[in-house]
């Protein structure tokens, strides 16, 4: 038990940064669209950004060691992955139906301008 509420407040952590917030549901809603077969390409993903490709790759090794995501890497590209036992557990935890349509309305803004390596 005590490793599980670990776990879950490093996720918080890794999730507090908008950065990440944004990319998680990201993929996440690109999984709901596309299916988990594929992937989701992270350079596609983040090209409008205006941070440094050092800071995501910073957020996303964040995000894997927190287990919100599965990482592969694919040539040079990264193909990133929802950690569906983390993302089950937190729909039941938060009691949330997994439809896409939620986490549409979070992504419609873009992400600010700002660098930072949280």
């Amino acid at each position: 038990m005590e490793q599980d509420l670990k776990l879950l407040v490093r996720q918080f952590k890794a999730l507090s940064n908008e950065h990440r917030l944004r990319l998680l549901l990201q993929i996440v809603a690109h999984e709901h669209a596309h299916g988990r077969e594929q992937g989701c390409l992270i350079n596609e993903m983040v090209a409008d950004w205006r941070i440094c490709a050092a800071t995501i790759s910073h957020h996303i090794r964040i995000m894997e060691s927190a287990h919100l995501i599965d990482v592969e890497k694919v040539g040079k590209f990264i193909v990133a992955r929802v950690n569906l036992d983390t993302y089950e557990r937190h729909m039941r935890l938060f009691r949330v139906r997994p439809e896409a349509e939620h986490i549409e309305v979070l992504l419609r803004s873009r992400p600010t301008d700002i660098t930072e390596t949280n």
